[in-house]
């Protein structure tokens, strides 16, 4: 008997499956209408994006807008922010979303199912990652048990008076922000090299199965420092070699380089850069709520890497108004 093969599939089809993935489970809004449409809609759920710069305000900003974007957009989800640093802008979330809220009450509810985790290594995170993972098992278990009684109703029915798949909807936590995973991160290389990077993979490899089986959007806020010292010169010590990334910007003129080394850049699946820049037009703008001032500086949302919707090079700007992303012109 001739023996059978499966037919082989093309290279293409790979392709096809990286561009439909981040629209599979949605986007999120950043409440800036500029960043979204460099995103095309958002930061995509069932991905992992890093959020990088040298001005933490930016990031930690950008952050909480969509943090606050998240919760607002079902009322059964809910999101979670891990604090490594020890300073959660608390007052600042409160702020946004009592800003965007229709009522104090729905401001209220909204804070109910905001989650705060304080986290000191990464061995921390990961214990956090699998709490999240258990609660969502429980939570599946559960939509999965059908009374008696509903079960019978269903099966007269039949199958178009079933729900949607408990992964597919918005319950539990679906938004996980680390602020920021540099700080863990460093504080483990500097007890063991090989012992940080070890962790550092089985973080990522734990996101990445939290992403991909419950369509969870997770935000890690990283630091960039201004590196111009090249590998040959003198002062090029081969320890932190592997801590400047390969993932350069499309401006010329820019010296921001990733930390936590290829590892956590081939770990994510979107890499956003944010630098500062003066603003010269110096116009006046208005907030949400009417206060004019200027915007003297912009903030250069860039993105440097995206292996699952084609959007490298993307690039747009911003600035801040008190609380608020405001598009510059």
């Amino acid at each position: 008997m001739a023996a059978s093969f499966s037919k082989p599939s093309l290279a293409s089809s790979l392709l096809r499956l990286s561009e439909v993935r981040p629209a599979a489970w949605g986007s999120l809004s950043t409440s800036c209408k500029p960043v979204d449409d460099v995103l095309m809609g958002g930061f995509p759920y069932g991905s992992i994006t890093t959020i990088s710069g040298s001005h933490p305000p930016s990031r930690t900003l950008i952050a909480l807008h969509t943090f606050s974007s998240h919760i607002l957009s079902d009322p059964t989800t809910e999101a979670i922010w891990v604090d490594t640093t020890g300073n959660f802008p608390g007052e600042t979330l409160k702020e946004i979303i009592f800003a965007t809220s229709p009522s104090q009450e729905v401001a209220t509810s909204l804070l109910e199912r905001a989650k705060i985790t304080r986290v000191f290594d990464l061995q921390g995170l990961v214990e956090t990652i699998d709490e999240i993972r258990d609660d969502h098992r429980t939570r599946q278990r559960e939509s999965n048990v059908v009374p008696d009684s509903e079960g019978e109703s269903e099966d007269e029915e039949g199958d178009g008076g079933r729900e949607v798949p408990y992964e597919r909807t918005k319950r539990g936590v679906r938004l996980v922000v680390v602020d920021n995973v540099t700080l863990l991160y460093a504080t483990m290389v500097n007890k063991s090299q090989l012992q940080g990077q070890a962790m550092l993979v089985e973080v990522l490899r734990s996101f990445a199965v939290l992403v991909k089986t419950y369509g969870i959007a997770v935000l890690l806020l990283n630091d960039t420092p201004h590196t111009t010292t090249p590998p040959d010169t003198p002062n090029f010590h081969p320890r932190f070699a592997f801590k400047h990334s390969t993932l350069p910007s499309v401006f010329a003129d820019s010296s921001l380089r990733f930390l936590n080394g290829s590892t956590f850049s081939y770990g994510a699946d979107l890499h956003i850069l944010l630098s500062r820049h003066p603003y010269e037009p110096n116009e006046e703008r208005y907030g949400r709520r009417g206060a004019r001032s200027t915007v003297d500086e912009g903030t250069v949302f860039e993105i440097v890497a995206d292996r699952i919707g084609g959007r490298t090079g993307r690039w747009t700007a911003f600035g801040i108004l008190g609380n608020e992303l405001v598009a510059l012109s």
